[in-house]
């Protein structure tokens, strides 16, 4: 048996600090994040965040007294680097959300509402302007289709509360607005399926709280409404999986917070409650992969708790900010959640962030064996033929866990077996009692030059783990049963003594059909004399021929194969 490689997988990150999730309430849920923290370049707190491509942005904000902020923090997910823009109005409170390739920063306060609309491409880096129908700040923002929609708000102009929304098409470049059931300012705002929904908020100072939800259908244009199980404002949405999170907030009362959560299930449309492990208002909420993430806000005193929740499981677990604050704001971009800005004890304002950051997945390496039994796996990319592999199972891989639809060999997928459609064989390949997989590949559809030395096998187990393995090969000319890089004399050797038999390419089956015949007989013929080591002549494809053919009839009845 010839050597087997095993690939090692290393992650890309650089871990300065590896969090692991303790248990809370009565499910245990065990996960692992990776927290780093960077720093804005402004400390303020009150500020807005979006992302748009592989950008987070963060808008905006409030450092004190009258000194509202027109800073833009930029993150880029794909290098890890930070740069600044400027809005063109300084202000605070504001609705971010994202539609195509905008990100959408609207309203605020900056001694008055403000109807301004700061729109960043993320294509070209290029920002624009644009105007709310009315001037408000409070309000709340989220997107769904081709809709960005801000609804709700604070204003000085006639009624001191909203019931606008403005909504922006994506498709058309065009505005239009809409009406909320009912006017309410630091509302919470998250999109699910084809629904925009619009949570809570304030109706009258510190002495009214709405439990109203407007849902915005998409897909209709139309709006219904429902009820959240807790009147209460400056609570925080987020969508995972197929569900919507209305979390946390404040009740009626001074520093009185909730703990309550409300869930909409889009696949059932039903609603359902649990709780954080902390209740408090003013939290902000973001999404990763399969995780809701709740974090900070305020309890009577600013908040280091991160609630998640993990859609996969249904479990809720917990982590810590490396700082506390309030008045925060939080997005996501690749596989980051970011919680910037805020105001900590004694309402000093902070430019830190914590970034939580989902590793790369554990990666198993495969035992790999490219032509099983032969030892240097000769390839040709112009044969007709598939490429048999094995993949050995071992304790580490159980082979019938695969997602075999998952792997892929140089960006190729294994063949299907005819109408069952049915992909590889499981078999003791190697004789150690452990069950193997073997898999076809189609030699034309490798994604690879003939230059290649080894070929690389990936996949993943049905639980998500990714796997990797790969197995060195020689690129060789049809006919080269040794893989010496000749046709000649010993090539047709192995070929006559296999004749008629079931057998691999270094027996003579270089179409790997399984049999080895006349079509195998002419591929040595079409390339007799070949010689990649030296480039020397080779003869006429009629001399070639005969010579082969009458080789092949002297060993035959030499080794009693005729008739």
């Amino acid at each position: 048996m010839k050597n087997r490689k095993r690939l090692c997988a290393f992650s890309s990150i650089l871990v300065q600090a590896v969090l692991t999730i303790c248990h809370v309430g009565t499910a245990q849920a065990d996960v692992d994040l990776i927290q780093t923290t960077a720093t804005l370049s402004q400390a303020r707190h009150s500020l807005a965040a979006t992302s748009v491509g592989d950008y987070a942005l963060f808008a905006g904000g409030w450092h004190g007294g009258f000194d509202y902020s027109n800073t833009v923090d930029i993150f880029d997910g794909s290098t890890g680097q930070w740069s600044t823009a400027t809005l063109s109005q300084a202000r605070r409170d504001m609705a971010a959300t994202s539609v195509g390739d905008y990100a959408f920063f609207a309203g605020g306060w900056l001694d008055s509402d403000s109807n301004r609309v700061d729109i960043f491409n993320g294509s070209t880096g290029q920002w624009s302007l644009a105007e709310l129908s009315q001037a408000r700040s409070g309000l709340a923002a989220t997107s769904v289709g081709d809709y960005a929609l801000f609804a709700g708000g604070g204003t000085r102009q006639g009624s001191p509360y909203s019931n606008v929304v403005d909504i922006f098409d994506g498709s058309t470049g065009q505005w239009s607005t809409a009406t909320l059931s009912q006017a309410r300012s630091t509302l919470a705002a998250t999109s699910i399926g084809d629904y925009a929904i619009f949570a809570g908020g304030g109706t009258g100072g510190g002495s009214s709280r709405s439990d109203v939800v407007d849902i915005f259908d998409a897909s209709t244009g139309q709006w219904s409404v429902a009820t959240l199980s807790q009147a209460r404002n400056r609570l925080a949405a987020a969508s995972v999986g197929d569900y919507a999170l209305f979390a946390g907030g404040h009740l009626v009362g001074s520093g009185t917070s909730s703990n309550v959560v409300d869930i909409f299930n889009v696949a059932t449309g039903q609603w359902s409650t649990t709780t954080l492990s902390q209740a408090r208002g003013g939290l902000v909420a973001t999404t990763i992969r399969d995780y809701a993430i709740f974090a900070g806000g305020w309890k009577g005193s600013p908040s280091d708790v991160v609630d998640i929740f993990d859609a996969s499981t249904g479990q809720w677990s917990t982590a810590t900010l490396s700082q506390v604050r309030s008045g925060l704001a939080a997005t996501s971009v690749g596989d980051h959640a970011l919680f910037a800005g805020g105001s900590t004890i004694n309402y000093a304002y902070s430019n830190v962030v914590d970034i939580y950051t989902i590793p790369e997945p554990a990666m198993l390496s495969l035992l790999v064996d490219i032509r099983p039994g032969s030892d240097i796996n000769p390839v040709n990319l112009t044969s007709r033929g598939v490429l048999p592999v094995a993949i050995y199972g071992s304790d580490q891989v159980d082979v019938e866990q695969i997602d075999l639809s998952s792997l892929l060999l140089e960006g190729t997928s294994p063949r299907e077996k005819g109408k069952s459609g049915n992909i590889g064989r499981f078999e003791d390949i190697n004789g150690d009692l452990i069950v193997d997989l073997l898999l076809h590949f189609d030699m034309r559809d490798l994604d690879v030059d003939g230059t290649a030395e080894q070929f690389i096998l990936t996949g993943v187990l049905l639980d998500g783990t990714a796997l990797e393995g790969a197995d060195s090969v020689r690129m060789v000319p049809l006919g080269d049963a040794n893989a010496d890089l000749k046709v000649d004399i010993l090539d047709l050797t192995n070929l006559a003594a296999n004749w008629g038999r079931s057998g691999g390419w270094h027996k003579g089956d270089f179409n790997d059909d399984g049999i080895v015949d006349i079509i195998d007989l002419t591929a040595v013929a079409a390339n007799w004399g070949y010689d990649g080591t030296a480039n020397g002549p080779i003869p006429e494809p009629a001399t070639m021929t005969l010579l082969v053919l009458g080789g092949l009839g002297l060993l035959r009845r030499k080794r009693g194969y005729g008739t």
